[in-house]
């Protein structure tokens, strides 16, 4: 819950692998981690945000803040501590490549290279 910050385990039902051209790099304190351009992340303060909201809009019906630089979010260290990191970098990339979506049994939230996302609509 990325409210409480209480984690709970989800067993991964499929996993979604895609081909995808609208990649960022994000570059937090304590990890970097690459996401599309739309896949919402937790941020304090805002909730949701992406790198492009209009596209998270237009793709999911979900309306979320825009990840900038400078904000804060939830990362889960190593040893299951949680940390607040801050984006340092946004790069894009317009290569090709695969993305991998995991569905999850019940929630939809899970920690991505330490980092607090979303998988909106579920598929």
């Amino acid at each position: 819950n990325p409210k409480t910050l209480v984690s709970a385990f989800s067993a991964v039902s499929d996993l979604i692998i895609r081909e995808r051209s609208e990649i960022v790099s994000l570059r937090f304190t304590h990890s970097t981690s690459q996401c599309t351009f739309e896949h919402p992340i937790w941020v304090k303060g805002k909730g949701w945000a992406s790198y492009q909201p209009e596209m998270t809009q237009s793709k999911y019906g979900l309306k979320v803040s825009k990840l900038e630089v400078g904000d804060a979010v939830v990362y889960k260290s190593p040893e299951g501590k949680f940390l607040e990191a801050r984006l340092l970098e946004i790069t894009q990339s317009w290569g090709s490549q695969f993305v991998y979506m995991p569905v999850l049994d019940g929630h939809q939230s899970f920690f991505a290279d330490g980092v607090l996302v979303h998988i909106p609509g579920g598929r």
